[in-house]
């Protein structure tokens, strides 16, 4: 018996996991691209469960999984979020001490499955979907994209993608608002991250195993955006994809810009609420970059190209 089996069948009495922990479709964009809202909106129907938290892929690559393997993994969890998601934190600590001190597994599939299916087991009724979804923003994309493939077997992917000087604005209010102050070298490194990763995702348009959602899109048309993702899941269409929930209950997205159960369009510019100094730095890296061939990105153009692939 292997340490990878071990961990599966500590989490699960019955032993293998169910078959469909093994099947996974990852939320991936840019941080504050609306990866969270996305995650928020795939929540609530019967089919499909939606892991309510960020499993981060580039601290999964950086662990060391040869010891200490399950501690190492539940360190990496972000229990202040599943608290927050209604998960039963007793029952779910509970069923991650039932794995022996001594298991150990260099499969982080294994342990993410096990995570999966223990916080499915806290929600009551307990669900039985065909897949699972998962969200993940920011870090190297296709270093994170490769390690998906490798965890699990043929994976699917909804890439989102945002206006990158909103994502910039988006992250620059945000630290303002949880009173962070951000140096003009960190201001230019908000400004060209997004941009790097839009175009690490444009160049997966032609993956058959993979969907894209415009940002802008998805807040003036939920509907319309949710029921093409409801298609490529396979999964049926409901009223629970146009509202924000966790385990099918109505919540508040923890990264909205304003305190209310709906999905919006944030009508500010791309500049609103910065400051000059702020106003500057971006306007200049934007500028910049068009000169530097590998962050070099007609959005526009990219927009248009994901309309016609999915029409």
């Amino acid at each position: 018996m292997t340490a990878a089996t071990n961990v599966a069948e500590h989490s699960n009495p019955n032993g293998a996991l169910p078959a469909w922990t093994g099947n996974v479709m990852l939320a991936y964009g840019p941080r504050k691209s609306g990866t969270t809202l996305l995650l928020s909106l795939l929540d609530g129907g019967n089919d499909l469960f939606a892991y309510p938290t960020e499993i981060t892929s580039k601290r999964l690559i950086q662990a060391d999984w040869s010891a200490d393997a399950v501690m190492r993994y539940r360190a990496l969890v972000r229990t202040n979020d599943l608290e927050r998601a209604g998960v039963d934190m007793a029952a779910y600590h509970d069923l991650w001490d039932q794995v022996p001190p001594d298991d150990m597994t260099n499969d982080p599939a294994s342990l993410i499955r096990s995570d999966v299916y223990n916080i499915a087991r806290t929600v009551s009724p307990p669900p039985a979907p065909g897949m699972w979804c998962a969200k993940d923003a920011g870090g190297r994309a296709a270093d994170n994209i490769a390690l998906w493939r490798r965890l699990f077997d043929r994976p699917r992917f909804i890439f989102i993608v945002r206006d990158p000087a909103m994502v910039t604005r988006a992250v620059l209010m945000d630290r303002r608002r949880r009173g962070v102050k951000l140096t003009w070298r960190q201001i230019i490194t908000q400004t060209v991250d997004p941009i790097r990763v839009i175009k690490a995702q444009a160049e997966l348009l032609p993956d058959a195993d993979a969907v894209f959602v415009v940002y802008e899109d998805l807040v003036t048309d939920t509907s319309g955006e949710m029921r093409k993702l409801a298609a490529f899941a396979g999964v049926p269409y409901g009223p629970h994809f146009e509202k924000p929930t966790a385990f099918g209950n109505p919540i508040i997205v923890k990264t909205s810009s304003r305190q209310v159960n709906k999905v919006f369009k944030d009508s500010a510019g791309r500049y609103s609420g910065l400051t000059l100094k702020e106003k500057l730095l971006v306007a200049a890296t934007h500028i910049a970059v068009k000169f530097i061939p590998d962050y070099r990105l007609d959005y526009a153009r990219l927009r248009r190209q994901i309309a016609a692939r999915q029409s």
